[in-house]
């Protein structure tokens, strides 16, 4: 049955060497992608996260963030987006619906919350790239991936449970639609707390394509926009018409 995580090691195997993601300051081969976010799910089994469980991902936008999904993933765990911008209160509404009880921070001051463990991303990812192979969790179309929370402008926040029979579909669509056939550089521009920008994400990676992953401020600034749209060869940008 095919899931991302299938799709995706097509892509490792095909062209190994070839850049999957990027985000200003670093750039990973699919290789590398691969090997780094096992390394992340072993970290994650050790500190006792099973299939089904949904654990928060409060990291800013960078590769930081995608290995983090595709851990989770690679050991049948689900992720929740959390926005370090929203007021505390909001945060903790939204990892109680969920029960959560990790937290993929880069810092201890982020959340404290009683019940919340935190799982700090590693400053320097070559090092999750050492140890023994991983055995991935089996994933099925009604496995979870991912839960986005709505806005709440119309009461409480809900959150929007997502499977990987869905998501793929959504991918393969997006690939499809954008004809992404002949592997795009994708700017990855939307928060992390928008289902826009999980095709973003993951839609490069199982079309040979890179993801190029932007800053808040990279996108909002025009020249720097620019700059990054260039240093990168950019073929697929998703804009609003006033920003274009």
């Amino acid at each position: 049955m095919d899931n991302f995580l299938n799709v995706f090691a097509d892509q490792v195997r095909r062209a190994p060497g070839a850049i999957a993601a990027s985000d200003g300051c670093n750039r990973l081969s699919y290789r590398d992608l691969d090997e780094i976010s096992d390394g992340f799910a072993r970290m994650l089994i050790a500190a006792s996260v099973r299939p089904g469980d949904i654990v928060a991902i409060g990291l800013e936008r960078g590769l930081g963030f995608l290995i983090s999904m595709i851990g989770l993933f690679k050991v049948g765990a689900a992720y929740l987006p959390l926005d370090r911008t929203l007021p505390l209160d909001r945060r903790a509404y939204m990892l109680e619906q969920c029960s959560c009880r990790w937290l993929i921070a880069e810092d201890d001051a982020q959340l404290q919350i009683d019940g919340i463990g935190l799982l700090t991303m590693p400053v320097r990812l070559e090092g999750l790239k050492d140890g023994a192979p991983l055995e991935r969790c089996i994933l099925e179309d009604d496995s979870l991936a991912y839960v986005i929370f709505t806005s709440g402008s119309t009461g409480m926040p809900k959150g929007v449970m997502v499977h990987h029979g869905g998501m793929l579909n959504h991918l393969l669509a997006k690939v499809e639609d954008l004809g992404m056939h002949k592997a795009p550089n994708v700017a990855q521009t939307a928060p992390q707390s928008f289902d826009i920008s999980v095709w973003q994400f993951l839609a490069p990676l199982i079309c040979g394509g890179r993801t190029a992953i932007l800053t808040r401020s990279e996108f909002l600034d025009l020249d720097r926009l620019g700059a990054r749209i260039e240093l990168d060869e950019i073929d697929i940008l998703q804009v609003v018409p006033s920003h274009l």
